[in-house]
């Protein structure tokens, strides 16, 4: 009996798909080359993501080859980086300045655009987009609005990341035009913006219907230019108005290292249906502009906010750290009944006498349905004594938790305060009490 011998070719497209999940970008282009099977099959791997360089580049060729471009190629793109210029000791563009296609290829593709019949939103400066190629923008790549063309002709994207947030004009409201067309992003779910930013720039984001996961980094309030105005005071165009009919599917809700008055973030939670996850990273920002705010975080219009929501993860760091006080437990107490993971932040820990009644205080908060904790120490005195003090805390307050809900508990700790020795032990003595120690030194986040 002779047994056909087996090759790449003769294996079924479903498996070779599968094994190409584990070939780098590289190796993927080479098999693209081979043959015309490999090259149809490679396609969804090679432009499941855009890295963020030369998007026009990426236009030109998931657009411009006819019959099969645009319903092809430009349906495989999972995830967008934007992320166009390099980092800011350079300051000088990845992707050349302008678009380096021809006359011919930028009329195609504005083409292509108008056949999408997208919907003008009011007060757009581009009228349709289209005319992107057209007029003579010398710095196109670091306008908003080039992104929002950009992703228009990308029907199936799930993920975007933006880079050059940074560069854009923060006087008025981002994706606009997506938010006309929210019909033409019903797979897009993750989306994470790197600042500076205001928080007014995003409206527009929650009307799309499946948004949902939004990151935001540092969101705060900067000073008005000069030359210019908001979008949102004019008439009609205030935040209110903007989200009065909009309710958002959010569900995850992060601002990283952001510096803004709470108030500003109670349209945000109205607009939103059921908000299940947020995290708000109280950091100054040198370029905070906020008259008659004092800098600090309000609890209980964040508490009042929050509460109407059934939210299960709810992490709140300060600029400076804390202790269990009023209004920190205002903020708790209100969610007990759906919060099951809570992040309280960094905590001041100075002596030994400290421990005991700080744990009681935080232990009284807690809801009774709490599975994960994490919490980070600041340790002020070096000497040996002290040195100890977090393995001690952590050792006491798992044993408070003792026959709770509580599975994990994540620690964040400096260097010199847990050696690796005590953070094994500690380790063994939880496990021992039920509960998962989740233990890293400072700055590199927790495990999964």
């Amino acid at each position: 009996m002779v047994t056909a011998a087996l090759t790449l070719n003769t294996l079924p497209n479903e498996l070779i798909v599968c094994i190409l999940g584990y070939i780098d970008l590289e190796s993927l282009l080479e098999l693209n080359r081979t043959n015309w099977h490999m090259h149809d099959l490679t396609l969804g791997h090679i432009y499941a993501v855009f890295p963020g360089r030369n998007p026009a580049l990426f236009l030109s060729q998931i657009v411009l080859p006819r019959p099969s471009g645009l319903g092809r190629l430009a349906n495989q793109v999972k995830d967008v980086s934007w992320m166009l210029h390099a980092p800011l000791r350079r300051q000088t563009p990845i992707a050349a300045t302008r678009f380096n296609l021809t006359s011919n290829e930028q009329r195609d593709i504005a083409e292509a655009f108008r056949s999408l019949e997208i919907a003008v939103p009011a007060l757009s400066p581009v009228v349709g987009l289209a005319d992107l190629f057209e007029a003579d923008h010398s710095n196109l790549h670091d306008n908003h609005w080039f992104l929002e063309f950009f992703l228009l002709f990308l029907p199936n994207v799930e993920g975007l990341q933006v880079y050059d947030a940074w560069q854009w004009n923060d006087h008025t409201y981002w994706f606009s035009h997506a938010a006309a067309n929210s019909d033409h992003f019903m797979r897009l779910k993750t989306i994470t913006i790197h600042g500076p930013l205001r928080i007014e720039n995003i409206v527009p984001l929650l009307a799309l219907p499946t948004l949902r996961e939004l990151e935001l980094w540092q969101v705060t309030v900067t000073r008005q230019a000069s030359d210019e105005e908001f979008a949102w005071e004019s008439p009609g165009r205030a935040v209110p108005d903007m989200l009065h009919t909009v309710s958002s599917s959010l569900e995850v809700l992060r601002l990283r290292e952001s510096y803004l008055p709470t108030t500003s973030l109670v349209p945000i939670f109205g607009a939103i249906r059921s908000l299940k996850a947020f995290t708000y990273e109280h950091v100054a920002n040198e370029l905070t502009h906020a008259p008659g705010w004092n800098g600090q975080m309000d609890y209980d219009v964040l508490s009042t906010s929050l509460c109407r929501h059934p939210l299960e993860t709810l992490c709140v760091h300060l600029a400076h750290s804390h202790t269990v006080n009023t209004s920190l437990s205002g903020l708790i107490v209100p969610l007990h009944h759906t919060l099951k993971h809570l992040d309280v932040g960094t905590f001041f820990q100075y002596s030994y006498l400290e421990i005991e009644p700080c744990i009681n205080k935080l232990v009284d908060i807690l809801p009774v349905g709490l599975q994960r904790l994490d919490i980070s120490f600041w340790v002020s005195l070096d000497h040996a004594p002290e040195r100890f003090v977090t393995a001690d805390f952590v050792r006491r307050l798992a044993r408070a938790m003792r026959g709770t809900q509580l599975k994990v508990l994540g620690v964040k700790y400096s260097r010199a305060t847990m050696a690796t020795s005590v953070r094994e032990n500690l380790v063994q003595e939880l496990e021992d009490l039920g509960i998962k120690l989740l233990a890293t030194e400072d700055g590199r986040g927790f495990d999964q």
